[in-house]
């Protein structure tokens, strides 16, 4: 039995692998069931692990197993993978970066963390009015790194943020130092502005999505950019 196990917080770039592992696995024939790790229960699981499909083999993809929060049905659950018996290919996918204690109970699996890159802070740190140069320079930097629509993400999050900061900072979460940054950096912001940038966003994400431009999403982000 062969387990892949993808985690890590680049959420788009441990996602396109497992498509690709998907792909890779369906170009041979095999066809794909999906579980949802955490809410299944270790009997629905082992049922689809162990279940023997006469027409064609199986590949089971798991997402957010092995990141659900402890419980007696997750170790169950994860009982089921000790079993001599399993032949099947599995693809266990997690939205969150897994702890050593985490990946434990499947030590033969092949492992691959996805990682947000550093170069992307800079970038979303850089995100204030008369700021436009810097900015642009810094979006290039990261794009060399990480997926455009990662980056599209990381700054629809930050702008998120801003705007809280300004109506209600006790509602920010994360580190204390980075709900700082975010408080400081808002206050270069007025709230109008901050909602009609976030409403630009929203049209950015939708013509695209759409085909309603003829601009990529870099070019559009440049366009943007260069209004700050």
């Amino acid at each position: 039995m062969t387990i892949h196990i993808l985690h890590g917080d680049n959420i788009v770039t441990s996602r396109n692998k497992r498509q690709s592992l998907l792909q890779e696995y369906r170009n041979k024939g095999y066809e794909p069931r999906f579980i949802e790790g955490d809410k299944t229960t270790h009997a629905e699981l082992e049922s689809i692990i162990t279940t023997v499909n006469m027409f064609e083999p199986d590949v089971i993809l798991i997402d957010n197993l092995l990141g659900r929060l402890k419980s007696k049905e997750k170790d169950a659950c994860l009982q089921v993978f000790s079993k001599s018996s399993l032949d099947k290919p599995i693809i266990m996918w997690d939205k969150r970066e897994l702890t050593a204690t985490m990946l434990k109970p499947i030590p033969n699996a092949k492992v691959e963390i996805f990682k947000e890159s550093h170069s992307l802070f800079p970038f979303v740190d850089s995100l204030i009015p008369d700021n436009s140069a810097k900015s642009i320079v810094l979006l290039h930097s990261a794009l060399k790194q990480n997926d455009i629509f990662l980056v599209f993400g990381m700054i629809v999050r930050r702008i998120t943020d801003l705007i809280i900061a300004q109506d209600d900072p006790s509602l920010l979460t994360g580190s204390p130092w980075g709900v700082k940054q975010t408080i400081n950096q808002s206050k270069s912001w007025t709230l109008p502005q901050l909602l009609l940038l976030h409403q630009q966003l929203l049209d950015i994400d939708l013509a695209v999505k759409t085909g309603n431009t003829k601009l990529d999403l870099t070019s559009q982000l440049d366009l943007l950019l260069l209004q700050l």
